[in-house]
C-alpha cells in the first residue's frame, strides 16, 4: 500500500501566491503533494513539473484568474485523465478580478462534461482528498 500523490496545479496570485497552496500542504497527510511552485523558473523545473503532471495519481487545478495557461492544462488533463483530474473554482478570486463568471462557468461545465471532479471552494475539495485512501 501506498499514499496516492496529487499535483497542487492552476493559477498562482502572485500577491497572495502560496495562500491555497498551503491550505492542501498543511491539512492533507493522506496524499504525498507535489507543488510546482519554484522562486526560479528554469528547464529543471518545467520537467519535474511535467512529471508529475503525467504520472501523479491525481490532479488538482485551482482556477482563481485569468491564467490561459492553467485553464488549458485543466481542459488538457480532464480530456485526458478525466477519473483522476479535480478542479476548484474560486468564484470570489474571480469575481474580486473583475472577471466574467459566465466564462469560468463554462468551463467548469465543459471540465464536468469531461467526468472530471470540480468543487468551488477549497474546503470542500480539501474534504473529498482527506477520504482518498492508499493504493495497493
Amino acid at each position: 500500500m501506498r499514499k496516492p500523490t496529487l499535483f497542487l496545479g492552476g493559477s498562482t496570485d502572485y500577491r497572495n501566491y502560496y495562500n491555497w497552496r498551503k491550505d492542501y500542504l498543511e491539512q492533507i497527510d493522506n496524499i504525498d503533494l507535489f507543488d510546482p511552485y519554484v522562486k526560479k523558473w528554469d528547464s529543471e523545473a518545467r520537467k519535474n513539473e511535467d512529471f508529475h503532471r503525467e504520472n501523479d495519481d491525481y490532479l488538482l487545478f485551482t482556477i482563481s484568474g485569468a491564467n490561459i495557461f492553467s485553464i488549458a492544462e485543466l481542459i488538457d488533463c480532464s480530456n485526458k485523465r478525466h477519473l483522476s483530474t479535480i478542479a476548484v473554482f474560486d468564484y470570489d478570486s474571480i469575481k474580486q478580478a473583475g472577471l466574467r463568471i459566465n466564462s469560468f462557468k463554462a468551463v467548469e461545465k465543459m471540465v464536468i462534461l469531461n467526468g472530471a471532479k470540480t468543487f468551488t471552494n477549497h474546503e470542500d475539495c480539501i474534504a473529498y482528498l482527506k477520504s482518498i485512501k492508499e493504493i495497493a
